[in-house]
């Protein structure tokens, strides 16, 4: 869609919310506490209570799922839709980004400025895995390709466990210094932050017996961890590099149940929250909606379900902006073949699909027969 077009659509949908949708609401605090009773209650079950092994499994779930609704929350607050006060923004930061040890100094240049500021920019988000040349040149993005999901590997399953986690050290320690945009990093404030968070972490451990630190720690980091993990992977990764940062390019939404989207603060919602972050996430349906009447097949939001299918089917690395790679197995796949393929079966709950370029050719990893080789070899 042309950035042009999206423009229009975002003036045309703005109209349409209510006033107070652009003004911080601090009555969304209370949407928090339920999920933070829930950690703390939990956990002190589990540390007072001879709980059986397998209840203090299930509460450990739970408690997870829970610190990553609190995850999504504090991602609202970040943006600025609950309250304005900086220090307040700070405070919240910490407590909702505990479990996962990262920085709030860090999250607010990262995210707020350089992912939302150059979404699948290549070069300049550091929430893709780039292009062959990256691939090619960056030792770290060999590796972080090896154990992200796609392309068939199981190991990516294992990694959505810790990968969120993963990639917070991996931005601040290597993305931050060549990706342009974080001259206002301070790393070593960073750095103390997540050192800090760890120490606290440790300390719980070291206070309660060993396998009650398994409960109320370690197994909640890697639900958080994995909960969070399967929002953000399908976020961008299956849509095309595009220098124009147009949330419909370049983003998706996905397509979940209303008890989950109450859980998560509507974070299925990502095409919606790109056109407008710093609005309060229960206005996204509505902008659903919205998006939905105006802009047609432009519009993706498949079932979430089959967006996970997807993303562990295809490749990661982008060979030309609009073409998937696998370096390691030398096959790729057009975005307009993945795209095409979410659309299929009822999956989207968008409408449907408006004229398309027709795609190359899809490798087998679509279900097709075909293994192509890369457009270097073609050529």
């Amino acid at each position: 869609m042309n950035g042009s077009i999206t423009t229009s659509l975002r003036r045309e949908i703005r109209v349409s919310l209510p006033q107070d949708a652009f003004v911080p609401d601090p009555r969304r605090l209370l949407r928090v506490i339920p999920h933070v009773v829930l950690i703390c209650g939990g956990s002190t079950a589990i540390t007072i209570f001879p709980v059986p092994w397998f209840v203090a499994l299930l509460l450990s779930v739970l408690i997870g799922n829970a610190y990553a609704s609190v995850f999504f929350f504090g991602h609202e607050v970040g943006h600025g839709s609950v309250v304005k006060r900086a220090w307040l923004i700070d405070a919240i930061l910490y407590a909702t980004m505990l479990i996962f040890l990262v920085s709030p100094h860090l999250w607010r240049i990262w995210h707020n400025q350089v992912h939302h500021g150059h979404t699948n920019v290549e070069r300049r988000d550091p929430d893709n895995f780039g292009s062959l040349d990256e691939y090619a040149r960056h030792r770290a993005t060999r590796w972080a390709i090896l154990i992200a999901p796609g392309a068939g590997r199981l190991i990516g399953i294992l990694t959505l466990f810790v990968g969120f986690t993963l990639h917070a050290q991996g931005v601040l320690w290597a993305k931050s210094r060549r990706i342009p945009g974080f001259g206002a990093l301070r790393h070593w404030r960073a750095a103390l932050d997540s050192a800090a968070m760890l120490g606290c972490w440790i300390a719980l451990s070291v206070r309660v017996r060993s396998a009650e630190s398994l409960y109320i720690v370690w197994i909640p980091m890697l639900i958080a961890n994995a909960v969070i993990m399967c929002y953000i992977f399908t976020n961008h990764l299956l849509r095309p590099l595009n220098s124009s940062n147009d949330p419909l390019e370049t983003s998706m939404s996905v397509s979940t149940t209303r008890w989950l989207d109450w859980l998560h603060f509507n974070f299925s919602h990502h095409v919606e929250h790109h056109l407008f972050p710093t609005i309060s996430s229960e206005h996204a349906p509505g902008i659903r909606s919205r998006l939905q009447q105006l802009a047609g097949g432009h519009y993706l939001s498949p079932p979430h379900w089959r967006a996970l299918v997807m993303l562990f089917r295809t490749p990661r690395v982008h060979i030309t902006n609009d073409r998937l790679f696998d370096p390691r197995r030398g096959i790729s796949v057009d975005v307009a073949a993945v795209d095409a393929a979410l659309r299929t079966n009822g999956g989207s709950r968008a409408m449907p699909a408006g004229p398309r370029c027709a795609p190359r050719t899809p490798s087998r990893i679509l279900g097709g027969e075909a293994r192509e080789q890369p457009r270097s070899q073609q050529d």
